[in-house]
């Protein structure tokens, strides 16, 4: 059901989200600490589950790309 409403969103932007995705000691860590604040605040605001599904994607999407690019230098 996530990845359909994200697939399902209209506008194709994303809202920036707080939480990152480490590797320490060869083992991923993702920090959501901050990730669920954001998430209230966009609910408030009027940002329906479809962008919020797929502005955590988004995010989740340029860390693991972030980390790779890391990884393969």
């Amino acid at each position: 059901d996530f990845l359909i409403a994200a697939k399902n969103y209209a506008f194709k932007h994303a809202s920036p989200y707080d939480f990152k995705l480490n590797m320490n000691a060869e083992k991923p860590k993702l920090d959501v600490s901050k990730s669920f604040r954001m998430t209230l605040i966009y609910l408030c605001g009027g940002l329906d589950f479809e962008g919020i599904a797929y502005s955590i994607l988004k995010a989740f999407e340029d860390n693991i790309t972030k980390i790779s690019s890391l990884k393969a230098s």
